[in-house]
């Protein structure tokens, strides 16, 4: 297997916050030019708005054929604090917080349901930052107090795993940024 875990390119703020700025849309797009000659089976979006924008300008630069699926159990359940309480009334959000422990359990359930069903295959996840801690801790095994770690996974960054056939580790990068410097997708 091959894991690609993609966070979503930088948002707006404010009312605005589930959607890609100017800079986002561009690092979408380089997100996209990078993935451009790598094969990819299978991608998992998140049903937010700034993954699936995300995902929407990384699009045109993949390789098919592959299936996309848009899931609920990738979604970010809290809405960021700089959004405000005025915020949660206008746009109609639930201002329940997902716990760690239930974050935990929903990243554990996706880790097991991927190593069952693509050992063999190359996914893409495009999602949100606590997500993609929360399985980064999942795949290495670790206790979810250790994302501390793992705290910076800036807008646009990738972390990449690939396994053995018995989904034991070879290598691994958390949080790359290099395809922002190193990629300007054509327009």
């Amino acid at each position: 297997m091959k894991l690609y875990l993609v966070r979503h390119a930088q948002r707006d703020f404010g009312l605005k916050f589930d959607q890609l700025n100017k800079v986002g849309i561009e690092q979408a797009k380089r997100l996209g030019y990078y993935f451009k000659n790598k094969k990819i089976d299978f991608i998992y979006c998140s049903v937010n708005k700034r993954a699936k924008e995300t995902l929407k300008h990384m699009l045109p630069f993949l390789k098919k054929p592959f299936k996309i699926i848009y899931t609920s159990k990738l979604r970010q359940h809290n809405v960021p604090e700089e959004v405000g309480k005025e915020a949660f009334k206008i746009l109609k959000l639930k201002e329940k917080i997902e716990t760690k422990e239930e974050l935990e359990k929903r990243t554990k359930n996706f880790w097991e349901y991927l190593k069952k069903k693509h050992r063999k295959h190359s996914i893409l996840i495009v999602s949100h930052k606590e997500v993609i801690k929360s399985l980064i801790c999942q795949i290495l095994n670790l206790p979810s107090s250790e994302s501390v770690y793992i705290a910076k996974l800036p807008s646009a960054s990738i972390s990449i795993f690939d396994f053995d056939k018995n989904l034991k580790i070879i290598t691994y990068i958390i949080g790359d940024l290099t395809h922002l410097l190193k990629f300007r997708a054509p327009s």
